[in-house]
């Protein structure tokens, strides 16, 4: 989301230092107290004040004198370290003394500075430094006076083309008689030369009038007077706050002006040029006033401040003050000295960084808690380092600018400093000034990391080697030279005593041996070979550099480079690196002495032991292998060393042996260790006094590769100026360093919802520690684990750390020290750190709820839903085929047993689906809540760190449980949002869950009963069968013997055997008595099995119930035990808990989470983002400081602006500090919805312009004005300005000025006031501050065509006429509401009586018809409202009107500033102000004629709805369309093509009787509308006459066309029409006869039989009966107003005015209906009246008198 809106804070403070300043241009006329309010501006706003006077002044006083002297010579000489970046000010300083010098003796000799030379100086300081940084208040310019060397439009050009153009115009205003007044009135000191004004001079003159002179209501034309109250009440000023003026009032000291007692004893004198007032004001008029007016009308109106020069200085300051803060501006940028000159300022100087920088922050502050920033200079000057010198800053010269605090080193640099802040402070700065010294041993990359720095630092490698090289070679020539010359004279020498001895052994004469010695010369052959050899020998012997020449030839070369780089613009000072210097402290000191300092020494370091690593090197480059092999004390040859195996491989190599072997280095690797041990020697000497010079020493491994030294070397010395991290524990916030929060932050706004007090004040003590904590991008979360696992995890209090002045807590030490390394990574960069899906943990005992509540919280959330319960369910379920209970052995002995699920895939055995290790741990978790392993509990994890759950969010129900899952979460960062525990009691357990269980036993018994009842009817009829079954068998086996007996007997009687029928009979009674026997044995057998049965036991209800109370007591009380200890766990580690009362129902249980989640989902955006409420007083200081900057919104509320309130708000009651910037709001509200989600509010449209409410309100006499006046007032915090309360405020406020005076001679002759004053002093009130920014509110004025004209005349226009149409019987009922004026007996009418009441309505009816025609006429801006409706339908449609119009004209400067077409509607203008600009195309659309190729005439247009200006001149359009087209794109429209369809010869209307002036000329086309035939595709059906009404006019041919209709389109196409060729065939000519010889109904037919047929029309369907009046006449009343009210012959407003009467007739016809209706046969009683029934009855008796109609 684009806001528009800086997020970065060093690019928000960049952007404020590029901005240029705000300057001013103060103008009037002269002596009216524009220099006095220039200084005071200049004093409040931090501007340079560029005025002639003070100029010349601050010159002089730099004029040479001995002591001047002296400083400027001790400037140019004395020993600064920073001298370089001083000289070119001592140059400008010098310049400046002799400047003064020849003025101060120009004035001494009596003369005169010339006004060429003043024009020079004033334009010199307009282009100074001091001004680019600070702007500037101009005074003086353009000058005015008829000597003026230069013009005055020429000085104005002068000052447009100024680097630095002025923002503002201050014009005081004055008329021209008080300012004739004041003229004549100044006075001079003769002692001091000052000016006195009489306000200085005699201050008892304007003094306030307490009471003001009687104001009659005698007002010229009109009574325009308002309530006595609006004159108080109506001057009050209304700041943009709202506050009280007080509150915000400007603080300056204007005793400068007051008269100086002793000068006052002298006398005070006129001037001479002040005794002809006359002349001072027509001069004025004549040679600046018309090019002062061009200035004003290219400035437009919203860049010029008013005025009223009559108000003192403390008033107009404050006027324009108030006027100012209506823009989205602040202040110059003006540092501020942390101790005064007279501290001691030198007990810091001594500390380290830290503490001397942590000193410095609370130094002086702003408010105790916004102590200033380190800023990346840390304790280094600025200003040196702008000059390429780090040079630490003192304590007494340390400052604070914008919201940091900067040490500087000298008072120079002070002075430089805030000459131009900005100069030292924009990038690039702070860099760098590259000043290094590499060193290192042989082969560790000195010469290519110097080669690779120098290509990324722009800097100059200097290698002593190759500079002392040339040196070397000429000292070798001389030391040849010496040596060719001593070995001549030696050789001639011993030559010649050789032979002398030779010649004196031979007796030679002397004179003999003299010739002979001059023979032996240097050209002798001995000595010209001893000559040669010696030079020879000493061209070859190698000579090395002393220190001395390396020293001396770098000193040369940076002396070089400097004055280079000076020459390029840039510092003089850095620029290079040393390249293998100092080697030893002998270079080091030596170096001290030339001041040749680096900056940073880099030592390039060999970690491997002995220096293997380098030795290897070195090796490699002589081609040896390896040359540590073990040879017993012998040398062996070198081997060359294999390309594929690398210096790491052997060292790896060397470092796996077990014992470390001797070895002896070859010999040519000897030299080399030797230097190397050389080397480290003289470096740990070397170290030493580096150390003691506090030189930075920074260790690079030379094992790296070049570009990684590289990037090394550049991170350490970046370093130097990168934010500091310092340790800061964030439970021991100090009170400075708190966020300046707002003392009065009301409890909503901290979000807390408690209604108990006593937790209400704690909740708030809390919440109001957190938020003044100084928290950083993270708030109280630590950034690595945002970072690293997208987690929000609560930091440590013990474990925090302050970067940028921010304070971040850590999870971990760990978690710090990576945060350490580079913080930048951890932070928000251009756009606020998001925080991670909503992860929140649902706990709770069972039976809670949790289940349900947090499915619905996830569903309404658009979360994962997990409950951890089941998620183990399910890990083991594939093997158990049903989810393992939940419950333990107690419930499985209540519960009814479930119905085993069937397996989702076949088994193949029992075997295959024993549970592992970790399936057996979840089981018994889930059964015997057995603790989980480490190994399950890692599965938790991928809730946080695995999509989906990761980039979703989740609700996790039921987890964690124990301290041991909660302390893994803690130990792996796995933290939620919150955690929400859902408690009940035990008896709300109870409640829910022994009823359950209780019926569930119920149940139980039943179905045991069931069983055991069916079991016994089991064996009853297993008895029976059993019984049966016996019994049958018995019978059937006695019926088997009785038939055997039977048989037997019956075979004994077959053989004639003798039987016995009685022993037959006996057997079978005896098989019976048996049969009967064993069946009793077998029932008694079967009923003792069946006694055997046990009794069915059943545990009694009451004790069950009992069992089961105090089992589930002992399981809820065991769980809230551990979630009491996991609460108290998460707790430390600032996990937020919520705790919610479960015992609601489950709707009322979510309506609770789902309030306490709504900022963690609603806001989640901004849940990381820190917003500072501040109070306001604050606030205002951190904007008027700079320590805090202005949005884009500036004054205005953002909330407003997104809710699309474009109107400044009325009150601004809070503020927030967001990042770099304050932000206002206009009711704690609007704070309170900014903090929740400040990115929306940020992306909020920009304010527009801010455009003063002008409205004037009109109406009869008790309409409502004054209560739409304040309403609007109240609404848009404009002013209500009446006739008389503005002459009223001039009589008691400035009664001193000529209006007042001749107002009050007036009033005190008895006479009408002239409209001219009364406009005068409307025009004086609207120059207050508050009209100025906010508008007015004309009430009731003007009512006369006089008044209007004067208005016009003073260019006082009303954007927005509001008519207030009101009847006369609604105005009298209005009226008699306040019967005051009734009551009293006076000869003639009381100003609130009836009678004065009418006579105001009928002088209101007699005028309104003109206004109205002025302003709708010429600026289209008049209103009509019904009065008669409702207040709240009167205010809705004024109120869309006002916002209309506001959106309209700020559009339209919104569009004009930015140089796009702007749109017209609304702005009232006027016909002759359309045609002065008027475009290429004329009153024609440019849009249709190059799309359509139309020409639309578009001047019908006359309130130019479809107008709009480009490029300052004015087009109109077609229609919504063509204008919105042109508005996207009108360079496509304005190309010479475009112009080149615009034809020369255009068609125009024609009227009647234009047409008949043109006789003889005929209608083309013979009469017939070609537009009707081209129409009807040239058929002979469209061949219509056309009528003369509508002719039109093309390349001067006549065309009648058939209706209105048909000629707009012959006027779009006339070529299309122009040309068209009439049919060989002709309809016959219709012969027209003149009206007078038709009959009658013919007559009457074609001339008034429309007319009255509508008339008629209309009085049938109403049936009007008027009060008293019979049908007939009111029929005829009727007729006739109608007639008159759809006259076409009669202007509009005669049309409105008896429509208006129309409306009232039928009004006052429908009372007899209603009285009808509401009356009845029975008049009811008065209660159950309607409200208006007895007004309108009133009314409706009003008209029995006569003439009443």
């Amino acid at each position: 989301m684009d806001t528009g809106f800086i997020f970065d804070e060093d690019e928000a403070e960049r952007v404020t230092l590029l901005q240029p300043p705000i300057s001013f241009m103060v103008i009037g006329k002269p002596c009216i107290g524009k220099t006095t309010l220039a200084r005071a501006i200049s004093g409040i706003w931090y501007n340079k004040l560029i005025e002639p006077q003070s100029l010349l002044t601050e010159l002089l006083s730099v004029a040479d004198t001995k002591d001047r002297t002296m400083d400027a010579e001790e400037y140019e000489t004395e020993e600064d370290s920073t001298l370089e970046i001083f000289r070119f000010e001592s140059n400008i300083q010098k310049d400046r003394v002799e400047l003064a010098n020849s003025y101060l003796s120009t004035l001494l000799e009596g003369g005169c500075v010339g006004e060429q030379a003043v024009y020079d100086l004033l334009f010199k300081q307009l282009t100074s430094e001091e001004v680019s940084h600070y702007g500037y208040v101009l005074d003086g310019l353009p000058s005015w006076s008829n000597v003026s060397w230069r013009s005055i439009s020429d000085q104005i050009n002068a000052i447009l083309d100024l680097p630095i153009k002025p923002d503002f115009i201050i014009h005081v205003k004055i008329h021209n008689d008080d300012a004739k007044s004041v003229y004549t009135n100044l006075r001079v000191s003769p002692v001091s030369g000052q000016t006195y004004s009489r306000r200085y001079h005699s201050p008892s003159y304007y003094t306030v009038k307490k009471q003001p002179p009687l104001v009659t209501d005698r007002l010229s034309d009109s009574d325009t007077s308002s309530k006595d109250s609006e004159s108080d009440e109506g001057l009050d000023e209304i700041s943009i706050d709202g506050s009280q003026e007080a509150d915000r009032s400007v603080i300056f000291d204007f005793s400068f002006l007051n008269l100086d007692p002793d000068e006052g004893k002298g006398g005070l004198v006129f001037r001479p040029e002040d005794t002809d007032p006359e002349h001072i004001v027509s001069t004025f008029k004549d040679t600046s006033l018309s090019s002062l007016e061009d200035l004003l009308a290219l400035f437009g109106k919203n860049k010029i401040i008013e005025v009223d020069a009559l108000t003192s200085p403390e008033q107009m300051l404050q006027s324009v003050m108030n006027q100012l803060a209506c823009f989205n501006i602040q202040p110059s940028m003006v540092p501020q000295m942390l101790f005064s000159p007279d501290d001691d300022a030198d007990d810091l100087d001594t500390m380290d960084d830290e503490e001397f920088l942590t000193q410095l922050r609370a130094t002086n502050p702003l408010h105790p808690n916004c102590r200033w920033k380190i800023s990346r200079w840390g304790r280094f000057c600025p200003v040196a380092l702008k000059s390429g010198k780090m040079i630490p800053g003192k304590q007494k010269f340390s400052l604070a600018f914008l919201d940091k605090v900067y040490c500087l080193s000298s008072q120079k640099a002070v002075d430089l400093f805030f000459r131009c802040p900005r100069k030292f402070l924009l990038p690039p700065q702070p860099m760098l000034p590259c000043k290094l010294a590499i060193v290192g041993p042989a082969k560790s990359g000195v010469s290519s990391l110097a080669a690779e720095l120098s290509k990324h630092t722009d800097a100059v490698v200097i290698d002593p080697k190759q500079l002392v090289k040339p040196l070397l070679e000429q000292e070798k020539i001389k030391r040849a030279e010496s040596a060719d010359e001593q070995a001549a004279s030696s050789t001639i020498a011993t030559l010649r005593n050789q032979l002398i001895e030779k010649l004196r052994a031979d007796n030679i004469p002397q004179e003999d041996i003299d010739k002979e010695l001059l023979a032996i010369d240097s050209t002798h052959p001995e000595v010209s070979k001893a000559g040669s050899d010696a030079r020879q020998q000493a061209l070859s012997t190698d000579l090395q550099a002393s220190n001395k020449m390396y020293v001396s030839a770098i000193t040369e070369v940076l002396s070089k480079l400097r004055e280079a780089r000076i020459g390029e613009g840039h510092a003089p000072e850095g620029g290079w690196i040393l390249e293998g210097i100092p080697s030893d402290s002998e270079q080091w000191g030596l170096l001290s002495d030339a001041g040749i300092l680096p900056e940073h020494v880099i030592n390039l370091t060999d970690s491997s032991e002995d220096g293997k690593y380098l030795m290897l090197r070195q090796a490699a480059l002589l081609g040896i292998q390896d040359p540590y092999q073990q040879v017993g004390g012998k040398e062996t040859s070198p081997e060359p060393i294999p390309k594929e195996q690398s210096i790491e491989q052997i060292l790896a190599e060397k470092e796996k042996a077990d014992k470390t072997p001797e070895f002896v280095l070859p010999s040519v690797l000897e030299e080399f260790q030797e230097r190397r041990h050389a080397y480290d020697k003289n470096w740990l000497k070397l170290t030493v006094a580096l150390k003691g010079a506090n030189l930075p020493i920074l260790n690079i491994n030379s094992h790296l590769s070049t570009e990684t030294m590289r990037m090394e070397c550049m991170k350490q010395l970046e370093q130097v100026f990168c934010y500091k991290l310092y340790d800061y524990p964030t439970h021991n916030v100090e009170e400075g360093d708190s966020d300046p929060v707002d003392p009065q932050l009301l409890p909503e706004e901290l979000g807390i919802l408690q209604t108990d007090e006593t937790e209400l004040e704690e909740s708030m003590e809390e919440k109001n520690i957190l938020e003044a904590k100084p928290w950083g991008d993270t708030k109280q979360y630590c950034p690595v684990s945002l970072k690293q696992n997208n987690t929000l995890a609560p930091g440590r209090e013990d474990i925090g750390a302050r970067y940028r002045d921010r304070m971040y807590a850590f999870i971990s030490q760990e978690a710090k020290d990576a945060f350490c390394i580079s913080p930048e990574s951890y932070m928000a960069v251009n756009q606020p750190l998001q925080p991670p899906p909503i992860r929140v943990l649902l706990l709770g005992p069972r039976y809670a709820g949790k289940t349900t509540v947090g499915a619905k919280l996830a569903d309404n959330l658009g979360l994962f839903f997990i409950s951890f319960h089941e998620w183990l369910q399910e890990k083991v379920m594939h093997k158990l085929y049903t989810k393992p209970p939940l419950i333990d052995e107690e419930d499985l002995e209540t519960c009814v047993p479930e119905e085993p699920v069937e397996p989702a895939v076949e088994s193949t055995s029992e075997s295959t689906m024993e549970l592992d290790a970790t399936e057996e741990s979840i089981r018994n978790n889930l059964v015997d809540k057995a603790p989980l392993t480490d190994d399950i509990l890692e599965w938790v994890k991928q809730f946080w760190l695995d999509d989906p759950f990761k980039s979703t969010g989740f609700v996790l129900e039921g987890f964690p449980r124990t301290n041991e899952e909660a302390q893994f979460l803690i130990n792996n960062c796995l933290f939620p949002d919150s955690i929400v525990m859902i408690s009940i009691s035990d008896d709300d357990v109870i409640k829910r869950v022994l009823p359950g269980k209780l019926e569930i036993l119920k149940r139980k018994q039943q179905k045991e009963k069931a069983l055991y009842e069916e079991k016994i009817k089991k064996k009853a009829d297993k008895l029976k069968n059993n019984i049966e079954t016996r019994e049958k068998n018995l019978r059937e086996e006695f019926s088997l013997r009785k038939e055997q007996v039977m048989y037997e007997h019956k075979a004994k009687k077959g053989t004639d055997e003798e039987t016995d029928e009685d022993d037959l009979q006996t057997e079978l009674d005896g098989l019976e008595d048996e049969l009967n026997e064993k069946l009793q044995e077998s029932r008694e057998e079967e009923e003792g099995a069946q006694s055997d049965t046990e009794d069915l036991e059943q545990e009694p209800y009451d004790d069950a119930q009992e069992r089961m109370r105090t089992t589930i007591i002992e399981k809820y009380e065991a769980e809230m035990d551990e979630y009491k200890d996991v609460q108290e766990l998460m707790g430390e580690a600032n996990v937020t808990l919520f705790t919610v009362e479960g015992n609601k129902k489950p709707q009322s249980v979510f309506n609770s989470i789902e309030s306490f989640m709504r900022p963690y989902v609603k806001y989640r955006k901004a849940m990381l983002t820190k917003v500072i409420p501040i109070d306001l007083a604050l606030a205002h200081m951190l904007v008027k400081s700079r320590y805090k900057q202005l949005t884009r919104f500036g004054w205005w509320c953002p909330v407003q602006l997104y809710d699309g309130i474009n109107t400044p708000p009325l009150n601004i009651t809070s503020a927030v500090i967001y990042r770099s910037y304050v932000l206002f709001f206009s009711s704690i509200k609007a704070r309170t919805r900014f903090r929740s989600d400040p990115f929306s509010f940020l992306a909020a449209p920009s304010p527009g312009p801010l455009v003063p409410i002008q409205v004037a309100v009109l109406g009869p006499p008790s309409s409502g004005k004054t209560v739409l006046s304040e309403r609007i007032c109240k609404e848009y915090g404009c002013m209500s300005i009446s006739a008389g309360a503005s002459i009223r405020r001039v009589l008691r406020d400035q009664h001193w000025s000529a209006l007042a005076q001749a107002l009050e001679t007036k009033l005190k002759a008895g006479e009408d006031l002239p409209v001219e004053y009364i406009v005068k002093a409307i025009e004086s009130n609207l120059l207050q501050s508050s009209v100025v920014r906010r508008g007015f509110v004309l009430d009731s004025f003007p009512v006369t065509l006089s008044q209007v004209d004067q208005l016009a005349k003073h260019h006082i226009l009303p954007i927005k006429v509001f008519e207030l149409e009101c009847s006369l019987t609604e105005c009298v009922s209005r009226a008699k509401k306040y019967p005051k004026g009734a009551k009293i007996e006076s000869p003639f009418p009381f100003h609130e009586s009836l009678e004065a009441l009418k006579d105001g309505i009928n002088s209101y009816n007699e005028n309104i018809a003109g206004i109205r025609s002025f302003y709708s006429g010429k600026y289209h801006n008049c209103n009509s409202i019904d009065g008669e409706k409702s207040t709240w339908n009167v205010w809705s449609n004024v109120k869309e009107e006002i916002d209309q119009n506001f959106m309209q004209i700020q559009s339209y400067i919104e569009s004009h500033s930015r140089d796009n077409p702007a749109r017209l509607c609304g702005l009232c203008i006027t016909k002759e102000d359309f045609e002065k600009k008027v475009g290429e195309f004329l009153f024609y659309c440019p849009v249709s004629l190059v799309l359509e190729n139309a020409l639309v005439d578009c001047k019908e247009d006359i309130v130019y709805k479809f107008g709009a200006e480009y490029r300052d001149k004015h087009y109109l359009f077609a229609g919504g369309r063509q204008i919105t087209e042109f508005i996207t794109d009108p360079d496509r429209f304005l190309t010479p093509e475009s112009l080149a369809l615009f034809p020369e010869d255009r068609p125009r209307k024609l009227t009647r009787s234009e047409v008949k002036s043109k006789f003889p000329q005929r209608i083309e086309f013979k009469g017939y509308c070609p537009v009707s035939y081209i129409d009807s595709g040239q058929c002979y059906e469209g061949l219509v006459e056309g009528d003369l009404e509508y002719t039109g006019e093309y390349k001067n041919k006549l065309y009648a066309m058939q209706t209105e209709e048909k000629r707009d389109i012959f006027m779009r196409y006339p070529a299309k029409f122009a040309y068209v060729t009439l049919p060989a065939k002709l309809p016959p000519a219709i012969v027209k006869l003149p009206l007078n010889r038709l009959p009658m109904l013919g007559y009457l037919e074609q001339t008034v039989s429309i007319t009255l047929h509508k008339s008629l029309t209309a009085v049938g369907e109403f049936k009007p009966k008027f009060p008293f009046v019979s049908l007939a006449v009111s029929a005829q009343i009727f007729l006739a107003l109608h007639l008159k009210a759809f006259n076409p012959r009669s202007p509009d407003y005669i049309r409105q005015k008896y429509k208006d009467k129309l409306a009232k007739f039928q009004t006052h016809c429908e009372l007899v209906t209603y009285l009808d209706t509401h009356m009845g046969p029975r008049l009811p009683p008065e209660e159950e009246l309607p409200r208006d029934f007895k007004e309108k009855l009133d009314t409706f008796f009003s008209f029995q008198k006569a003439n009443s109609i």
